[in-house]
């Protein structure tokens, strides 16, 4: 499995990822779940119905078979810990982070079986955490050797 991350902006060539499984987070509006799902042509009812079940029911959600689409909850980019929290809060957080990513992943490798995966956790002009890149890089390479996956690519930065 390769694992590339870059800050280069998928959203200006959608193309390139159309047949890719996107990771998003579940955030309506002006967001790449917005950007992601505008781009498969669904409506701003379907957007806002799974970004608020998604958050709602605090669990990661997917609106495959009808879009090569997933979304953990806004929670992790929007209550992120401050960086002088005690540790233990962190590494709580991580390993809740963790959870969801490695869900979304077992939900890839059962149903939705892509071998190519964009993960784009950006939701404003803030690079993604890196504690949240190599959260997400361990949970991958924990599963590399009997996956199907064969690339991902995380987005860092917008």
């Amino acid at each position: 499995m390769i694992i590339t991350r870059t800050n280069q902006n998928p959203a200006q060539d959608c193309e390139t990822y159309r047949l890719w499984h996107k990771l998003v987070i579940a955030e309506a509006g002006f967001s790449m779940l917005n950007t992601y799902c505008r781009f498969h042509h669904a409506s701003y009812e379907i957007i806002d119905r799974f970004a608020h079940a998604v958050n709602s029911r605090d669990e990661a959600g997917s609106l495959y078979p009808q879009f090569p689409i997933s979304a953990i909850p806004r929670r992790f980019m929007r209550d992120i810990p401050p960086s002088d929290a005690v540790p233990e809060v962190i590494d709580a957080h991580i390993a809740d982070f963790e959870r969801f990513i490695r869900k979304c992943v077992i939900a890839n490798e059962q149903r939705i079986r892509a071998r190519n995966i964009l993960i784009d956790l950006i939701v404003d002009a803030n690079p993604v955490p890196t504690m949240y890149c190599e959260a997400i890089e361990r949970v991958l390479n924990a599963i590399a050797e009997q996956s199907c996956i064969e690339h991902v690519v995380i987005i860092t930065a917008s």
